[in-house]
């Protein structure tokens, strides 16, 4: 009886960390959107006490439909294109920075976990890929994210 397996050449490619970042499909409206997400997380972090940010529901943010506002600063959102464009999947960044926080805010250490949801698109960004961008990030949107990992990720909550 012969068993039938396919060839893992066939389902992942061999090269996806090495695929170019797809330019075209980061755009001004998905800049924007991260752009939206990332102050909202900002000011929703700003305005919690450091106590409180445990309770706070920051996936709701993440998984938030943002495209639909409109980007009136579209200099900010070319810049930010500019910033990421090394990176595979630049709309990931408010997720794998939600990700980040919440395991420095329950004590724990982040582990960089390399995955990739869509071969064609390439490899999410990994927890280094973002804290290293956050302070470029966090100059140019007038947002405190890295401040406020280090904070936390510094009293291991």
């Amino acid at each position: 009886m012969e068993s039938f397996t396919r060839s893992r050449t066939t389902s992942i490619p061999h090269d996806y960390h090495s695929m170019a970042p797809q330019d075209d499909d980061f755009d001004d409206v998905a800049a924007g959107a991260l752009i939206l997400k990332l102050r909202t997380i900002d000011g929703l972090l700003c305005s919690t006490p450091i106590g409180r940010h445990r309770q706070l529901d920051l996936t709701a943010i993440v998984q938030s439909d943002a495209t639909m506002q409109a980007i009136a600063d579209t200099d900010t959102a070319q810049d930010l294109q500019i910033l990421v464009r090394h990176l595979h999947r630049p709309e990931l960044i408010a997720a794998t920075f939600v990700e980040l926080y919440t395991t420095a805010l329950h004590g724990r250490i982040y582990c960089n976990v390399y995955r990739c949801e869509d071969d064609l698109l390439g490899p999410d960004p990994t927890c280094s890929e973002v804290l290293g961008l956050l302070p470029a990030v966090d100059q140019l949107l007038d947002t405190s994210l890295r401040e406020y990992f280090d904070a936390v990720n510094d009293q291991g909550m």
